[in-house]
């Protein structure tokens, strides 16, 4: 009886954790991105953001055929996890601030049933060496570019601005997109029609 005892007292800690995690993970759709002060509108939050850079990356995937779908997901779910605790920083407070996203991603999975994958998935993310943590961050970096043109055909005032400081922070974030033009060329008329 003891042991059967402690079993669930110890499946109900675990069972504790899990909870917590899917609190906190939920909690991200109410995190806006730091680069919301850019614009007058609002931009994705990190959740929003999230389920379109999976998207994306499977349609590369897809279009490429290349890379483990079922990996792609899961490491775009996990690619800005850090983010439920050290926050988003934008291209300019990236300059000034430091964040430990390794603590952030253990101290967020840590005696989760999530543990273990999501951990590892996150330090693949990081070094990017993998076809699908390559896939998945030009899918990342892709979504910023989306969401640039939105705002510019919202004719948001960051764009109609004609200061050099803020054209400059926009030609520096949306930078990606030529590199990535060449390297997915199935992508490329579907985004370039819209410059």
């Amino acid at each position: 009886m003891l042991v059967y005892g402690l079993y669930i007292i110890f499946n109900l800690n675990a069972m504790q954790k899990d909870i917590d995690f899917l609190y906190e993970i939920g909690r991200m759709r109410f995190m806006q991105r730091a680069w919301q002060r850019f614009f007058s509108t609002k931009v994705a939050n990190d959740t929003e953001h999230t389920f379109r850079v999976i998207w994306l990356a499977l349609l590369i995937s897809n279009k490429e055929k290349k890379g483990n779908q079922e990996r792609i997901m899961k490491l775009a779910l996990a690619h800005d996890i850090s983010e439920s605790r050290s926050m988003d920083v934008d291209y300019m407070s990236r300059q000034y601030v430091k964040r430990n996203e390794e603590q952030a991603v253990y101290d967020t999975l840590s005696g989760t049933t999530f543990e273990k994958e999501f951990i590892e998935l996150s330090k693949e993310m990081e070094k990017r060496e993998t076809i699908e943590a390559k896939i998945v961050k030009d899918a990342d970096n892709l979504d910023i570019d989306l969401e640039l043109m939105e705002q510019r055909d919202a004719n948001e005032k960051i764009f109609q601005s004609k200061t050099k400081g803020q054209k400059n922070c926009v030609t520096s974030m949306s930078s990606p997109f030529s590199i990535l033009c060449s390297q997915w060329k199935i992508i490329v008329p579907t985004l370039s029609a819209k410059l």
